[in-house]
């Protein structure tokens, strides 16, 4: 997904430039006939190299929190599809199938956790809005996926406005600034305005 929308970054940026640039330099693209200097991704992977550790010293000695999809791992549960079924049917489809089991990892989110909680990871946290048919399936696929997250640091909520309640809790309990690391961008501003000890991170930020 990430070096898609790279890819794509790449071709709107470059498609204006080609006529002041030498053939030479370019390469047609057969779909659409697009030009792209492939170059501009070795700049993009920098970019995004400096995203991932400028996250991991926000998040250094600090509670971190993740939301679970779309997150720490892919929103894209079916073939052709981000869900297989609609949005509002999901409680019923749980109840005889599980799309959890075949959702990926991202992996940076993977080497951020691992640089930051190689030992100790009681202050790293999941923080997910679940369906009630929902919640065993979903906590089944994070300890499988990140079985160093403990389960009882793993939170499913009804609905967003419960976040706020554990993201106090948590300060309250620890006593430390929180980084909530989130894909809701409406989710991240009530978090920051309801409270001073929590800095919202979107996911967009890691994309160059």
């Amino acid at each position: 997904m990430l070096a898609e929308t790279i890819f794509l970054l790449a071709k709107i940026s470059k498609e204006r430039e080609f006529m002041n640039h030498n053939s030479n330099q370019w390469q047609w693209m057969e779909a659409g006939r697009m030009l792209v200097d492939y170059s501009v991704l070795d700049e993009y992977a920098q970019v995004y190299k400096r995203k991932v550790l400028n996250l991991i010293t926000l998040c250094y000695n600090k509670v971190v929190v993740f939301d679970f999809d779309g997150t720490m791992v892919e929103f894209k549960y079916a073939a052709d599809r981000l869900l297989p079924c609609k949005d509002d049917d999901l409680n019923e489809y749980f109840e005889h199938d599980d799309y959890y089991q075949y959702c990926k990892a991202l992996k940076t989110m993977r080497f951020v956790i691992e640089v930051l909680f190689p030992i100790d990871t009681s202050e790293l946290y999941v923080l997910s809005v679940s369906k009630p048919n929902v919640k065993e399936p979903k906590l089944n696929s994070i300890k499988n996926i990140f079985p160093e997250i403990l389960t009882d640091n793993v939170y499913q909520v009804d609905n967003p406005d419960e976040k706020m309640k554990v993201l106090e809790e948590l300060h309250n309990k620890h006593g430390k600034d929180i980084i909530f690391i989130e894909d809701t961008a409406k989710t991240l501003l009530i978090a920051e305005e309801t409270f001073p000890f929590v800095k919202g991170y979107h996911i967009s930020s890691l994309l160059p």
